[in-house]
């Protein structure tokens, strides 16, 4: 693990020694001194603690994921409320176990839903409760701000999907500790048609035809912040849904009053979605309850978004920052870089010049690898964006636009008593959930191992082989073999993993007492993609050893990622593709045996 983060206010209020789980971020605090620089300082977020039967580990993983978020399984009695950072948005994902002040584990369980934005509306807990919707875990303020989309899909079931817009904002748009504040604090008021924003950036250019974006980064900001960036310059629609977050705070603590006349405590802050139109989302949620009268589940809260599957504004962005010059040498070293990454030391009686990159190691000249690997574990679609450092501006712009920013910073230290960024010298690349266990073996490769283990004892005549030879693990009953990066990729490469092991998959050749082969490929799924199971004869093979041969195709679809399988790489085989779906009068192991029996058959006839 390279980081781990500690929430400290946290870890000094919570139990010692006892799980919790981040319920939800409940809204933004107003309860600390006005600050004009930054009015907007804290988060308020909602932790329960796990009853003492569930005070492990091991027993919280076997909670089922559509029933993570019950209230079954804590102490009703130990909630917490926490003002947070708001720089450490990123860090508060709902659902995460908690011990200690650290985020320790997450479910990978993840359930796809698809929603309209053009049919969203924001709608409150309040007004909500008021029409029989029993909203939970919000104990304390009751004004919880909801993105409402009628008519959504869930195993194409028609429902109701709810959720927080407090999660919209730390899944789409908080990004490193430094844009986050200001995202919350007004940087975005200022972008405007010329492309000025005196916080972030000092000019950007957008080609629509295109579709690519072009930003010069101010010192502060992270190589990682200008996606966020570029997805509000590039959609009109992202740039309000971004700057709509600022704006209903302010409208808020100018407008709303208490009783007695007092600025209320809390409020919950509003956004959209950064896009029109429909998309798919993969989640962590619940059902919440039937309402009076109801025979089914209706409504669904999201508690935690994973990956939306909406396709980013750009197809290219070009990034000049302080990196861009330190990697040619250029920057005075009298200067404070940005803190994206350490100054690099030289030789004084060397040149400047560029560092050396091994291949494959690093994306770009200046984005770290696990910058743009967190990044690209948000954002699904950034694999098709072309990412590029630049150094477009002249010498003499850059270093007067550098000292005026120089001349005009402010402290940017954290906002809260305890210093968060000098006990967390991280950001949220740095950062993992601790999990002592490795993410298990698809469910699929198991079925269709045992499946075919099954269909082998019918058929006494047949045998099958684990391919490539020698190259399988000792999994039963077939081995499984483990798909390695190809030569040539890079850092953004990462089809190859589950997690932090390979991707696995089963490859059998199935052969008769004739002398027949059929090859059964199946792909294990990630993300809530999964691939079809493959049999296919293949003639092409004959005189082909078995190691080199299948080899070559496992290294074939690795450099694909697994895209375009059956109609490019065993477009010249005979392919048969098939489902998991089984019925109480056809189960999979006999669809399973039908289907070999086929091609066996089909091979016959051929």
């Amino acid at each position: 693990m390279a980081g781990a983060f500690t929430l400290k206010n946290f870890a000094e209020q919570c139990q010692p020694d006892k799980f919790y789980r981040l319920d939800i971020i409940r809204g933004v605090s107003f309860e600390k001194a006005y600050d004009p620089t930054m009015p907007f300082q804290s988060v308020i977020v909602n932790f329960s603690c796990y009853s003492s039967e569930y005070q492990s580990l091991d027993k919280i993983r076997s909670i089922p994921a559509k029933d993570i978020f019950k209230s079954c399984y804590i102490d009703k009695t130990a909630n917490l409320a926490i003002d947070v950072d708001v720089t450490n948005l990123i860090f508060l994902k709902p659902g995460t176990v908690w011990i200690n002040g650290a985020s320790m584990w997450e479910s990978t369980e993840l359930t796809n839903v698809c929603i309209n934005q053009s049919e969203a509306s924001m709608v409150s807990s309040y007004s909500e409760s008021k029409l029989g919707t029993k909203m939970p875990f919000l104990y304390g303020r009751k004004n919880v701000q909801f993105l409402k989309f009628p008519n959504s899909k869930v195993k194409d079931k028609t429902i109701t999907v709810l959720i927080p817009s407090t999660e919209i904002i730390r899944y789409y748009f908080s990004g490193s500790t430094y844009f986050t504040r200001e995202l919350f604090n007004g940087a975005l008021k200022s972008f405007n048609n010329s492309g000025e924003a005196n916080r972030l950036f000092f000019k950007y250019e957008f080609d629509e035809a295109d579709e690519s974006v072009y930003i010069w980064l101010k010192r502060n900001c992270f190589d990682s912040d200008a996606f966020m960036i570029a997805r509000g310059l590039a959609d009109e629609v992202a740039m309000n849904a971004m700057s709509y977050i600022y704006a209903s705070l302010v409208h808020a603590k100018t407008n709303f009053k208490t009783k007695d006349g007092d600025i209320i405590p809390e409020v919950c802050p509003r956004t959209s979605l950064p896009f029109s139109g429909a998309t798919n989302l993969e989640v962590l949620g619940q059902w919440l309850p039937r309402k009076d009268g109801e025979t089914e589940f209706t409504e669904y809260m999201v508690r935690t978004i994973e990956d939306c599957d909406h396709p980013l504004p750009f197809k290219k962005i070009r990034i000049e920052s302080v990196d861009s010059y330190q990697s040619s040498g250029e920057v005075n070293e009298d200067e404070d870089p940005k803190p994206s990454k350490p100054r690099r030391k030289r030789d004084e009686d060397s040149e400047p010049r560029p560092p050396n990159y091994t291949e494959g190691e690093r994306p770009t000249d200046g984005i770290a690898p696990e910058e743009l690997k967190f990044m690209m574990q948000r954002f699904s679609h950034l694999e098709d964006v072309l990412v590029e450092k630049v150094e477009k501006v002249s010498e003499k712009e850059k270093q007067r636009h550098y000292q005026q920013e120089k001349e005009s910073n402010s402290d940017d230290g954290s906002t809260l008593p305890g210093d968060y960024r000098k006990d967390n010298d991280l950001q949220p690349w740095n950062n993992r959930a601790i999990d002592s266990e490795p993410i298990p073996i698809s469910e699929r490769l198991v079925t269709v191992s045992n499946a075919v283990a099954t269909v082998l004892e019918k058929e006494t005549g047949w045998f099958a082989e684990a391919l490539p030879v020698n190259c399988v693990d000792d999994t039963l009953p077939f081995g499984l073999y483990s798909f390695e990066r190809p030569t040539g990729k890079n850092a953004r490469y990462d089809w190859n993993m589950v997690g932090e092991r390979n991707r696995r998959t089963l490859f059998l050749a199935i052969s008769n007492q004739s002398g027949q082969t059929v090859y059964l490929l199946e792909i294990e799924g990630k993300g809530g993609v999964s691939f079809s199971l493959f049999l296919f004869r293949a003639d092409q093979y004959e005189g082909l050893d078995y190691f080199g041969g299948a080899r070559s195709l496992m290294f074939e679809i690795a450099d694909s990622s697994g895209s375009k399988i059956k109609d490019g790489i065993l477009e010249d085989f005979v392919v048969t593709s098939m489902k998991h779906t089984e019925s109480d009068n056809d189960s999979f192991v006999d669809r399973l045996h039908r289907a070999i029996d086929g091609v066996f058959k089909d091979d016959e006839d051929a």
